[in-house]
C-alpha cells in the first residue's frame, strides 16, 4: 500500500513537473470544455480516497474556454483537499455553481485566519504533519491568475469554502 501511495505521489510530481515545463515552453492552446463534465471527471478520480465522504455537485453543463489540463489540475487539486482536509466525523464536500462563481466547501476544520494570506504560497503546510509538498494550492493560485480567475476561501462556522469566479473563461 506504501509503495502504491509512493508511486501515484511521483505520478503526480511528474505530471505536474511536465505542464510547467510545456507552459514554459510552449503556449498552451486555449480549448472549450464542459464544467460539470471536469468536475465529475475528478470526482470519480479519488473514489480511492474518499472512503466516508459525502460529495454533492450541483454543477450546471456551462462551457469554458480555458487551459484543459490547468484547469483539470485546479479542480483536481481543490477536490482532493477538500477531501483530504475534512472533518473526521462525517465528512462532507458540496461544489456548487451560481452567478458565475464555482465552490468547493468542506465541512473540515477551519483554516486559520492568520494563514489565508499565505495559504497560496509555494511550501506553505498549515499542519506540516499532512502529506504533500505545499505546492498544490500555488499552482492553483497561479493557473488563477494567469486566466483571470478569482480566488478566495471563506472560512465559515464549520469548515471552508473555496471559491473560483469564472466570469472570465465563460462562453
Amino acid at each position: 500500500e506504501r509503495i502504491k501511495q509512493a508511486s501515484n505521489n511521483l505520478l503526480k510530481l511528474y505530471e505536474t513537473m511536465e505542464y510547467n515545463i510545456k507552459k514554459e515552453i510552449d503556449k498552451i492552446e486555449k480549448q472549450e470544455f464542459y464544467l460539470d463534465e471536469i468536475i465529475f471527471k475528478s470526482c470519480d478520480k479519488f473514489d480511492d480516497i474518499k472512503k466516508d465522504t459525502k460529495i454533492i455537485v450541483n454543477v450546471p453543463n456551462k462551457i469554458l474556454l480555458s487551459d484543459l489540463n490547468g484547469f483539470e489540475k485546479t479542480i483536481d487539486n481543490l477536490i482532493s483537499n477538500a477531501i483530504k482536509y475534512n472533518s473526521k466525523d462525517n465528512p462532507f464536500v458540496e461544489i456548487t455553481f451560481k452567478d458565475s462563481i464555482l465552490s468547493i466547501y468542506n465541512n473540515g476544520e477551519k483554516i486559520d485566519t492568520k494563514n489565508l494570506f499565505i495559504v497560496f504560497e509555494k511550501y506553505f503546510q498549515e499542519n506540516p504533519s499532512n502529506d504533500g509538498f505545499g505546492l498544490g494550492l500555488a499552482m492553483v493560485k497561479e493557473f488563477c491568475d494567469k486566466n483571470k480567475i478569482t480566488i478566495n476561501i471563506e472560512t465559515l462556522e464549520f469548515g471552508n469554502k473555496f471559491n473560483l469566479n469564472l466570469k472570465n473563461i465563460i462562453i
